[in-house]
C-alpha cells in the first residue's frame, strides 16, 4: 500500500481526523531525513572526488645505465629497481595516467597493439590514500581461490592476483586478445601505491613469471 493510499483509507473515518494530521507530518518529516540524507551522502562523494589520483609522471623516473644492468629509480615515491637484462623501456601515458613499461626480449604486437609473443610489465605508480586503503583491506582478506595471494617485498607486504582466462577457440582474432595477467600491489605507506603488472602470452606465462619475481626481489626502498 502506497503512501497515498494509506492517507486516503484514514480519511474515510471523521473519527480519525487526528492520525491523517500525525501522518502526514511523519511523512514530512521522513521525507526531510531522506533529502538530508541524499544531501549529506552527495556531499561526501563531492569531498572524495575532489582529492583526484595523482599518478607518477615520467620526469619522476630517473634511467640509468651501469655495469651492473639498467636502474629504475622513483625518488619522489622512495623505490628503485633493476631492469630484466635485455629488457627494453617504453612509458606510455593519456596526460593523466602514465605507466612505465617493461617488454621481453621477443615481445612482439599485431599492428592493434595485441600482444601476440612475448611479455611485458607495467609500472604504475599513484598517490591516493582510498587507493591503500583497499589494497591493504584485501591483503588482510587475501583469498586463494580468487587467486589471490599476499608477497613479502622487502619489509612491505602486497597483494598479487592472477587473471588466466580459459578460452576453449580456434578464432585467431579471439586468441590474440587472449593472455594471462598477474597485478602485484604495493603499498609503500598510507599515500604511494606501485602497481607492477605482467601481460603474458600463455606459452610464455611460466618465463616470464620468473621475470617479474626477479624484478620484485630486488626492489630497494
Amino acid at each position: 500500500m502506497g503512501y497515498h493510499q494509506a492517507i486516503i483509507k484514514v480519511t474515510s473515518n471523521g473519527m480519525n481526523k487526528k492520525l491523517v494530521i500525525v501522518g502526514v507530518v511523519l511523512l514530512i518529516a521522513l521525507g526531510g531525513g531522506i533529502f538530508l540524507w541524499q544531501k549529506n551522502q552527495k556531499e561526501k562523494e563531492n569531498q572524495y572526488n575532489a582529492t583526484p589520483t595523482t599518478w607518477s609522471q615520467a620526469g619522476e623516473y630517473k634511467i640509468t645505465e651501469s655495469p651492473d644492468g639498467t636502474l629504475v629509480q622513483n625518488q619522489k615515491a622512495g623505490f628503485s629497481f633493476k631492469v630484466p637484462e635485455g629488457w627494453k623501456i617504453k612509458d606510455e601515458s593519456d596526460g593523466v595516467d602514465y605507466s612505465l613499461n617493461l617488454l621481453s626480449p621477443e615481445v612482439k604486437f599485431d599492428p592493434d597493439n595485441f600482444l601476440l609473443e612475448g611479455c611485458f610489465m607495467s609500472i604504475e605508480t599513484i598517490f591516493d590514500k582510498a587507493s591503500v586503503s583497499n589494497v591493504r583491506a584485501s591483503i588482510q582478506y587475501a583469498n586463494k581461490d580468487l587467486s589471490e595471494k599476499i608477497v613479502q617485498i622487502g619489509p612491505y607486504q602486497a597483494l598479487q592476483r592472477t587473471i588466466s582466462p580459459s578460452v576453449v577457440s580456434t578464432d585467431p582474432e579471439v586468441l590474440k586478445k587472449v593472455r594471462d595477467v598477474v597485478q602485484v600491489e604495493l603499498p609503500i605507506n598510507e599515500e604511494i601505491l606501485v602497481s607492477f603488472i605482467l601481460n603474458t602470452k600463455k606459452d610464455y606465462t611460466e618465463r616470464c613469471l620468473t621475470f617479474l619475481n626477479q624484478t620484485l626481489s630486488q626492489i630497494s626502498f
